[in-house]
């Protein structure tokens, strides 16, 4: 269902890793050491393929999501995680995600359609894949970092994000960091130690 990697750290918590367009399964598996082995990493490879280019989602255009795909390829998701739950006997919320762009807009959209399968969750520039039905995101608690100087996703974007995000009842820490769409060792630092709080 998902081409994956998996580094079983022997530990309760696992770490799912969903890359940006154009990334593969590897890219974040340096957080191995940086979180001193203290998640499993389970790192999926994006089904879909746009100009040779990995994604977790078709789009019609930049920022153009469809809508349909979305929806099957977080059925998909949803499926291989509890498939994964119940193999390796852990609890879904014994699971936290992180996700990059694309990867991040991926996590976003199958919590919109199924919020009791991701609580905890880091989104690195992500972008709102659609506005959910009537759900609840209490007790879910998302790291959320943006690019003050994002081509890409906008500032008045990502305050609504932020604010749809807080409606919806998450507890929601924001970062603001000076660049583009690209990550920086600052904000992957920030992130690990938002996910370090949570690996036990």
């Amino acid at each position: 269902m998902f081409d994956h990697i998996y580094i079983d750290n022997k530990s309760p918590r696992t770490l799912v890793l969903l890359h940006g367009t154009g990334g593969n399964k590897s890219e974040f598996l340096f957080l191995d050491q940086a979180l001193h082995q203290t998640y499993n990493l389970l790192s999926l490879q994006g089904n879909v393929t746009e100009q040779g280019m990995a994604r977790f989602f078709k789009r019609t255009a930049p920022g153009v999501f469809d809508q349909e795909n979305i929806k099957q390829e977080a059925d998909k998701l949803k499926q291989f995680i509890e498939e994964w739950s119940e193999e390796h006997n852990q609890k879904i919320s014994d699971f936290t995600f992180l996700g990059y762009s694309n990867g991040a807009n991926m996590i976003l959209a199958t919590m919109f359609h199924y919020p009791n399968l991701i609580w905890e969750a880091v989104l690195l520039h992500p972008m709102k894949p659609f506005d959910p039905k009537a759900i609840s995101l209490a007790d879910h608690h998302i790291f959320m970092s943006s690019g003050e100087q994002d081509q890409m996703v906008s500032k008045s974007e990502q305050q609504t994000l932020t604010k749809l995000l807080e409606k919806l009842g998450s507890t929601l820490t924001t970062a603001y960091y000076p660049g583009g769409h690209a990550l920086s060792n600052k904000e992957i630092a920030d992130a690990v130690s938002f996910l370090l709080k949570f690996k036990n």
